[in-house]
Parts: C-alpha cells; sequence; structure tokens
C-alpha cells in the first residue's frame, strides 16, 4: 500500500513538472512549440549512441545547486555574453534614434524620453557583471512613454519610434 502511494505522489510530481514545461514553453492558444522541442530533443538524442545518457547529461548541466558559482556555468555566461550584446544592439538603437530627434525635421519631442532610455542602459551596463543586480534592476524599471505632445515633425521619422 505505501509503494503505490509513493508511486502515485511521484506521478502527480511529475505530471505537475510536465505542466510547468508546458506552460513555459507554449502559447495560449497552442501547444505546438512544446511539440517541436520534443521533437527537437527527440532527434538530437537519437542521433548520440546512448541517447539517454546525453539526454542526462544535458539535464545535468542546468542541475545548479545553492553552492555553485555563477563563473562555473558554461551556459550562464553564453547566455550572459548574449544578453550583452542585446543590450548594445539597443544603445546603438537609441543613439540612432537620438541623432534622427535632433534633425531638423526630426521628433524632437522624443529626445527627453530617449534621453532616459540610454540612461537606464547606462545603469544596465554598470549593473550587468552580477547577474542577480541586472534582474532586480530590470524588474523594477519602467520605460518612460514617448511624447504625445503634438507637433510638426516628418511623419516618416516619427513613425520610426513607434515600430
Amino acid at each position: 500500500m505505501i509503494c503505490l502511494r509513493i508511486g502515485m505522489v511521484q506521478m502527480a510530481l511529475t505530471k505537475a513538472l510536465f505542466f510547468q514545461v508546458v506552460d513555459r514553453f507554449s502559447s495560449d492558444r497552442s501547444d505546438a512549440e512544446v511539440e517541436d522541442l520534443i521533437l527537437s530533443l527527440y532527434s538530437f538524442a537519437v542521433q548520440n549512441p546512448w541517447p539517454d545518457h546525453w539526454l542526462d547529461q544535458l539535464a545535468n548541466a542546468y542541475d545548479v545547486s545553492e553552492n555553485d558559482e555563477q563563473i562555473d556555468l558554461y551556459w550562464l555566461n553564453i547566455l550572459k555574453r548574449e544578453v550583452e550584446g542585446k543590450f548594445e544592439a539597443i544603445q546603438q538603437e537609441m543613439l540612432l534614434a537620438m541623432n534622427i530627434t535632433k534633425e531638423n525635421d526630426g521628433p524632437y519631442q522624443y529626445a527627453n524620453t530617449i534621453e532616459e532610455d540610454i540612461a537606464m542602459l547606462q545603469e544596465v551596463k554598470r549593473v550587468q557583471g552580477d547577474w542577480n543586480q541586472l534582474y532586480n534592476f530590470m524588474k523594477d524599471y519602467t520605460f518612460s512613454k514617448l511624447s504625445s505632445q503634438r507637433v510638426e515633425v516628418n511623419e516618416e521619422k516619427k513613425s520610426m519610434f513607434k515600430s
């Protein structure tokens, strides 16, 4: 009887974990993303001589204990470089946007918002070495809204800020 209960608890936990995966990797309307993920994992796994071992190794890379240092997690370092590159690209876009606001027919009313975003990106650079600080900063930061002031400007340039 105890074995049956333990088995039921294990099955319930497995179901709960599966539903967490489905919630994280699918949209409200479809589970197609989860299906694609499972098929991709299956395809990669069967290309290895020991698919079960390969899958276990893959999962072990993400089994992080409280004692693990961030520097030791190779995948986190890859993720950090990717995030750093994305923020650098955003900063380049913001500098381009600032230049457009300074043009004669540019949407100058957006300059203050762009300046605030550039300042935010400077703060991101300051804290991006520490993943927890970056997380807390981004979680708490709210972006400013573009000015709704109606002024005569080049509409094409103005529309660049809305996309």
